[in-house]
């Protein structure tokens, strides 16, 4: 067993259940939630002043807290009340562009990506992009459609977005 730095660890930091590493920081304790306080969030104090100031977080701590809620669970049910806001703005429905049907028109045309870039004034990957609806831009696949279903032969340079 190599026992090389074995001096350097308190023991006292192990037995609390803290970090075993010199140096960083002090005993954290079992039962920790260290995810919770890694970012700073609305109603992550206790006191009764740190809620949001605004009407219904307010009014919602009071009625709680008069209910007999500790101050606890009323900051831990905001939090939750936050989390489920936020889901839904981020998972909510948005339109997804369809670009679909610009890869079968240059393929039908027999046009390379490289041929469709150098027209549009960006690069190959830029057009392989956008027909597969990775990166999209309207106004790239609006210039795109035009020229490949017009054949335009003039050179006109867009602005990657």
């Amino acid at each position: 067993m190599n026992t090389a730095g074995a001096e350097l660890i308190s023991p006292s930091a192990t037995q609390q259940g803290g970090s075993q590493i010199p140096g960083h920081g002090a005993p954290t304790g079992t039962g920790s939630r260290v995810a919770e306080t890694a970012r700073p969030t609305p109603c992550t104090t206790s006191s009764r002043s740190a809620c949001p100031t605004t009407p219904p977080p307010r009014a919602y701590r009071e009625s709680h807290l008069a209910k007999g809620w500790t101050i606890k669970a009323v900051f831990r049910a905001l939090k939750r009340a936050i989390a489920r806001e936020v889901f839904r703005s981020l998972t909510g429905q948005c339109t997804v562009p369809d670009y679909t049907d610009l890869r079968p028109a240059r393929r039908a045309k027999n046009l390379t990506l490289t041929a469709a870039a150098a027209h549009l004034g960006v690069w190959p990957a830029r057009i392989g992009e956008l027909e597969l609806g990775r990166r999209p831009n309207d106004q790239l696949a609006a210039a795109y459609r035009d020229w490949a279903q017009r054949g335009l032969t003039t050179n006109r340079s867009i602005t990657p977005g």
